[in-house]
């Protein structure tokens, strides 16, 4: 018994010294590993915790005011900052040219896999293989080119001309004024934007004031979630791989997923419902896109066309309405333009860009309110890269730095905090030229231009004027906007894109006019 007792006695402490040994040979390992990660970016500045773990990015994500985040890191660790263990964030422009240049052997960084809400394959968004992506982009090309029967300009037009008629009836009903959340309002009107260019047909959520398929309700929540656990590798790889989604993503069969699966299945069997001659989705099929991929594309088109263009346009507006001198300012341009004749009815997107004040208004507008505030990560290529004076090993990702770049006083000047149109038109050709090019940055760069980029323009192009002219035209269309709350005149939020709320905004009669013109339709 006694013998059999101390050969137990001895498996059982055995074992306990196995099992510790075990968790100190993996404590062992886990500092290695994380020293040695350390060790490969230590000579990049950067908060400490984000040297040793991405959960630092993840919480600063997470916190929803992110382009705060962004802006203090430039300023206080320079134009690079190490943001993860294998991650780094920068604003240096010439750098991001070279970097994104087409003949640049920069691929895209893993970041990319997250934003795929659908499991059945990739988008050209979330497409990693470069080959694949270039050859998928050129058949995408020429619907967003407006080639064929897609009019873009048109479904911008006719779209413009819905906000008019929706504003015009909420002034109405408010016997000459109306208080609107024009945060939400804008959302509907580039939800219905999309749909009409992609699929030819509106959700309808401007002209009904309804969430048509969820989309709105859930697309800020998924976007939250998606950007803060797209910073962590372990999350990345499982969260958003196929299987997973299948389980317990969105369903591609119901709510807005399902709304676009049900457009591609339709136009595949000649079932056309548009409202438009022709659409994004008709031009694809046509030039050899699978109905499978249109899907897929379509299902990252329309939160990507509206997180994006939305966010300038409700920046610029804020910016103009708190701005008193800027915003008569364009008025009077607008109004001279139709005076002399250089402004049709609708305007002509060419005639909107022979404004000088109009154009300056966009580029300061996308400027001081950019679409995102970072992220867009390129893997450095073997054989490693110096960026910023700093040596970035093969495998690092590059991520731009938005906010700051936006910012940055040795391309905009002392001033660059401030919302000051003048800046792109007081300068230099050389200066102007280069600080428009760095604006244009917030669409990508040569090979990773965005796609949208003509939409998005044209859009900022003629929504401005539309508006302007209904602030300035007294027979034609005459609106006056005012913030309701000049304090806090939004909620403003913030992962790797912008989410507002609660942007209040009194619409009326215009003071000058005084009254509508029997003649406004």
């Amino acid at each position: 018994m006694d013998t059999m007792t101390q050969s137990l006695g001895f498996s059982y402490h055995g074992t306990n010294a196995l099992v510790f040994l075990g968790i100190a040979v993996a404590v062992v390992g886990a500092v290695i590993s994380t020293a040695r990660q350390w060790f490969r970016l230590s000579h990049v500045p950067g908060p400490f915790i984000a040297s040793i773990t991405s959960l630092w990015a993840y919480r600063s994500i997470s916190r929803l005011r992110f382009h705060q985040t962004a802006e203090d890191l430039q300023k206080r660790y320079g134009k690079i900052v190490r943001i993860t263990p294998t991650d780094v964030l920068i604003s240096d422009p010439d750098n991001l040219w070279r970097i994104n240049s087409a003949r640049s052997s920069y691929t895209r960084g893993n970041w990319y896999g997250s934003i795929r809400f659908n499991p059945y394959g990739d988008s050209v968004f979330s497409e990693l293989d470069t080959a694949k992506h270039d050859k998928r982009k050129a058949k995408l090309t020429f619907g967003f080119s407006g080639k064929g029967l897609l009019d873009i300009e048109g479904s911008v037009d006719q779209h413009i001309a819905v906000l008019v008629d929706v504003l015009k009836n909420r002034i109405n009903e408010g016997n000459g004024q109306a208080i609107v959340d024009m945060g939400l309002l804008l959302q509907y009107f580039q939800v219905d934007l999309i749909t009409l260019a992609g699929m030819g047909k509106a959700w309808g959520n401007l002209s009904s004031n309804k969430d048509h398929f969820q989309y709105l309700t859930t697309a800020d929540k998924l976007f939250q979630f998606v950007h803060a656990t797209s910073m962590v590798p372990t999350f990345r790889t499982v969260l958003f791989s196929p299987l997973f989604l299948r389980l317990f993503g969105a369903s591609t069969t119901t709510g807005w997923l399902g709304e676009i699966k049900k457009a591609v299945e339709q136009r595949v069997k000649g079932e056309k419902e548009q409202d438009v001659g022709g659409d994004m989705l008709e031009e694809w099929l046509k030039h050899d896109l699978s109905p499978t991929e249109a899907e897929l594309d379509l299902s990252v088109q329309v939160p990507a066309g509206t997180e994006t263009s939305i966010t300038t346009i409700r920046g610029i507006l804020m910016y103009l309405i708190t701005s008193p001198s800027i915003y008569y300012k364009l008025k009077k341009e607008i109004s001279d333009g139709i005076e002399h004749g250089h402004i049709s009815r609708p305007i002509k997107n060419e005639e909107a860009r022979n404004l000088p004040y109009l154009q300056a208004v966009l580029s300061e507008g996308m400027r001081m309110s950019p679409p995102l505030t970072a992220g867009f990560p390129k893997t450095v290529p073997p054989g490693g890269d110096v960026i910023c004076g700093k040596i970035l090993p093969a495998g690092t990702e590059v991520h731009t730095n938005y906010i700051a770049l936006m910012k940055d006083e040795e391309v905009f000047g002392r001033d660059a905090e401030m919302f000051r149109p003048e800046r792109f038109i007081d300068c230099d050709e050389a200066t102007k030229a280069r600080r428009k090019k760095v604006v244009d940055l917030n669409f990508g760069h040569g090979r990773w231009l965005c796609l949208g980029r003509v939409l998005a323009l044209m859009e900022l192009n003629k929504i401005f004027v539309e508006c302007g002219t209904l602030m300035v035209v007294q027979l034609l269309r005459s609106f006056d906007f005012q913030v309701v709350n000049p304090e806090n005149p939004w909620l403003r939020e913030s992962t790797l894109s912008f989410y507002i709320k609660d942007f209040f905004v009194q619409v009326k009669t215009d003071s000058i006019s005084g009254r509508y013109s029997e003649n406004w339709t």
